[in-house]
């Protein structure tokens, strides 16, 4: 998936306002910057989140936001960035998708079944139950497509090093596309953990990978 955009509303206390959002992958936050929140007159949470940033991990303060997208309404914690984003997790989580052709944000049809429910945590976690108790096999799954790429690790030796020290991995997600491996747990955030046949230990979206062995339960 490339560069992905879609426009939304704010709703705060003193303002509402329309922004074009930058779709980022595997999070679950809406951002905007300071100045923004401020205008908006948003209401300040009472905990914290740790974030991942270009100066490593930050603690950062939350915001209640209500929004609108594609005429749908909802609530969702909101944290102070440089320029306007929308996570892919809080997309999938409200029945949102990018198309594959066109690279844009559409409404799923209430009819048709979306990678959230599929894997919610309550049900991944009856399956890994009732796996371990009748067959002893977590759920088996496959990557079966990549919707944020990772960038290549650098080629030089003691690059590589920092690279890695820095938290990046050494093989990009995308380079686990047709892989298979086992459900290890599932997020809050609806993120799955997979640890791949190779070991190679990563987080994905639901919309991310498909069951490929699933026979506990009466679900096959």
């Amino acid at each position: 998936m490339g560069v992905v955009r879609v426009r939304g509303l704010v709703f705060g206390e003193k303002d509402a306002r329309e922004y074009t959002f930058l779709v980022e992958g595997r999070t679950n936050f809406i951002g905007l910057p300071s100045e923004e929140i401020e205008g908006l007159g948003l209401r300040k949470t009472m905990g914290q989140v740790r974030l991942m940033t270009a100066d490593g991990v930050v603690e950062s303060d939350t915001y209640f936001a209500n929004a609108k997208l594609l005429a749908e309404g909802f609530g969702a914690i909101l944290v102070p960035t440089a320029y306007p984003f929308i996570g892919y997790g809080l997309l999938e989580n409200r029945r949102f998708r990018v198309n594959p052709v066109n690279q844009a944000v559409e409404r799923v049809p209430d009819n048709e079944l979306h990678p959230p429910f599929l894997l919610s945590p309550g049900l991944v976690t009856r399956w890994r139950t009732s796996a371990s108790m009748t067959t002893g096999r977590p759920v088996r799954v496959r990557m079966a497509r990549c919707l944020f790429e990772e960038p290549d690790p650098p080629s030089d030796p003691t690059e590589f090093d920092e690279w890695c020290e820095s938290g990046n991995s050494g093989r990009p997600i995308q380079t686990h596309v047709g892989d298979e491996g086992s459900v290890l747990w599932v997020n809050p955030s609806g993120s799955i953990c997979v640890q791949f046949d190779d070991g190679d230990e990563r987080l994905l979206w639901p919309g991310e990978v498909d069951v490929v062995e699933l026979k506990a339960d009466g679900i096959s």
